[in-house]
């Protein structure tokens, strides 16, 4: 049986799997009350979900973004993740949460400094986005970057 949005997936990627020339395309887990559900597009959030779309779709311009609060939620680990999608990883939103969303560096339950040793550990070093989604943060929407470039200085 094919997944819903399957199709949709394929004609929106073209037949060579990219935009264009260069442009590769992630597929990014998503959560909570930000989450904009559409019929006709399933959300992926797990590591095995993500991983069999691509296999699915069989694209070479597409990729997967990590994003470490959905990660958590979700009961995978870095680990497991890179494990399954190490080489097709094109970005990975470092943030910290909790089963109620993203929250700024320290605000969350997440094991940030942990998380940030384990990309290490398997040779991650591709981009890391710092962008917390919602509209938890609109009085002081610099906040959350000033507490993650703080911690990762080392001033936290």
């Amino acid at each position: 049986m094919r997944p819903a949005g399957a199709g949709r997936g394929r004609r929106l990627l073209g037949p060579e799997g990219r935009t264009a020339p260069g442009v590769g395309l992630l597929l990014a887990p998503a959560m909570g009350a930000e989450t904009p559900l559409i019929a006709e597009a399933p959300v992926l959030n797990t590591a095995r979900e993500l991983e069999a779309m691509l296999h699915r779709l069989r694209r070479p311009g597409l990729g997967v973004c990590l994003d470490t609060n959905v990660m958590s939620a979700c009961g995978d680990t870095i680990p497991d993740w890179f494990d399954r999608l190490g080489d097709r990883t094109g970005l990975v939103r470092l943030c910290d949460g909790n089963y109620h969303g993203w929250r700024a560096w320290g605000e969350g339950v997440l094991p940030m400094e942990r998380y940030l040793c384990q990309l290490n550990e398997v040779g991650y070093g591709g981009e890391i986005s710092l962008r917390l989604p919602g509209e938890r943060y609109l009085e002081r929407p610099s906040y959350p970057d000033e507490r993650a470039l703080a911690a990762l200085c080392g001033e936290v």
